[in-house]
């Protein structure tokens, strides 16, 4: 099975200004995001591709010493699968795929990981890959749950409430949202999707939605073009940067750990 993972970044950010290229420890956060992500494929997908998409051709120079490959489209985008989605779209046409380091050829699935996130694990893909291939879900994801504390008063966490739904394993999402209630059922989205390449390509095909555009949540597409999201939880959530605030904080993290 052939796995590929494109990490999304934009070159602005709306709540911390170019955060993709802030300095963590003298790198870039896209770095630390990268070279993380390549050793967790490394490990758990080794023969599948790991490919950078952006609109930015600063965000590809601070990546030339991770030898990761970086694609640089400057067509707007609405959202990160829209950019993950024109990405694989155009290895495959181009066969560009062979740049990826062992010609994989095409996808079985594609996985959208967000490139705001530090420690990502295996794990994390899995689960959403498994929310797909095992469970029958449009597309994968995770969920950190309950609903870690540091996360309930967040204005930026994603809450994603979960039920049993009809499938044979993993949870339905059946809703998600940045701000309100927290119930017993709601846990802490995770930034990481799965998807079939077929349906990567409808996503991108049926244009976003009102609600997606109005809540600035790009998983709203899918619930009003029937797309069903399935989940398995995860014990741990990602670090996530989203603010200045988050930056501080990673910064504490990396010296705490001698990074």
């Amino acid at each position: 099975m052939t796995i590929w993972v494109i990490i999304p970044v934009r070159e602005q950010s709306k709540r911390a200004s170019k955060k993709a290229l802030q300095l963590l420890n003298g790198k870039p956060l896209i770095y630390w995001v990268v070279t993380q992500a390549q050793r967790m494929m490394n490990s758990c997908y080794p023969n599948s591709p790991l490919v950078v998409a952006t609109d930015s051709a600063e965000v590809r120079a601070a990546l030339v010493e991770t030898g990761v490959l970086t694609l640089v489209d400057n067509t707007p985008r609405v959202c990160g699968t829209d950019r993950v989605a024109a990405a694989y779209a155009s290895l495959v046409k181009s066969g560009v795929s062979e740049d990826c380091g062992s010609k994989p050829g095409l996808a079985d699935i594609v996985v959208n990981l967000q490139g705001d996130q530090l420690n990502v694990t295996g794990v994390m893909v899995s689960a959403a890959i498994d929310s797909v291939l095992i469970s029958g879900y449009a597309i994968g994801t995770c969920v950190t749950h309950p609903m870690p504390r540091h996360a309930v008063d967040s204005l930026s966490a994603v809450r994603a409430v979960l039920s049993y739904g009809d499938k044979p394993s993993g949870y339905a999402v059946k809703e998600m949202y940045r701000n309100g209630v927290v119930s017993p059922y709601t846990g802490l989205h995770i930034g990481v999707y799965a998807f079939l390449p077929a349906t990567l390509a409808q996503f991108l095909a049926v244009g976003p939605s009102d609600p997606e555009l109005n809540q600035g949540l790009e998983q709203l597409r899918a619930y009003t073009n029937g797309m069903s999201i399935g989940a398995f939880t995860v014990p741990v959530a990602p670090l996530v940067i989203d603010t200045e605030e988050d930056l501080d904080y990673a910064q504490y993290y990396f010296d705490a750990c001698q990074v």
